[in-house]
């Protein structure tokens, strides 16, 4: 299995130690290194981290917690290996919303009555203009894979150059449909995305 991102969607732990090996031995693992929750973290209850490629069979999570209990709930981990675009001259924007489900009745006098409902369902859309042959491949292979059907992770901005608080953004979601590709110039595309959140 091939590991260069780590997920965790749940935060009730204080840090947390990843060991990977060849073997179920960790005596001695090829892989460890810890990571600890900061503020955006424990506020969106996720994070994300990127990792040096691991391709190793057997991995450890060790979590600690001093909070006066030896109890950590762990929620849900994922591993596995980011899907990047190269960088060239592709133009792209995109569109983030988040629905809020919450109902509003209005009487004849105008009085509102709301029913609150906090959880939101996050949506992106994308376009893209100028996309080589080498990252249309890319977006191809990720529609073959995912489809309508298959859920994936998707975090805008792993750096945080574009926005603030990846943690607001990323999401855990299906294709709406699979990206409709123009041919525009020779050996340059454009597409489209969208993605809607899973609940």
């Amino acid at each position: 299995m091939e590991v260069n991102s780590i997920l965790f969607n749940s935060i009730d732990w204080e840090t947390v130690l990843v060991q990977a090996n060849i073997t179920s031995n960790f005596a001695a693992p090829v892989f460890s290194q810890t990571f600890i929750p900061d503020e955006d973290n424990i506020n969106y209850n996720f994070m994300y981290q990127d990792i040096t490629e691991q391709k190793l069979r057997f991995w450890r999570f060790t979590f600690t917690n001093s909070v006066g209990t030896t109890y950590c709930e762990a929620g849900k981990i994922f591993l596995g290996k980011r899907v990047t675009f190269i960088n060239d001259d592709m133009v792209l924007g995109w569109t983030y919303t988040e629905k809020d489900f919450s109902k509003i009745q209005t009487n004849e006098s105008g009085q509102r009555f709301i029913d609150v409902i906090t959880k939101k369902q996050k949506r992106l859309e994308g376009s893209y203009q100028y996309v080589s042959l080498e990252n249309l491949t890319i977006m191809q292979a990720l529609g073959d894979e995912h489809s309508k059907v298959s859920p994936l992770w998707v975090v805008l901005d792993n750096t945080e150059e574009v926005v603030t608080e990846l943690e607001r953004n990323a999401m855990y979601c299906y294709l709406e449909s699979i990206p409709p590709k123009k041919n525009t110039r020779f050996k340059l595309y454009d597409f489209s995305i969208s993605l809607i959140e899973c609940l």
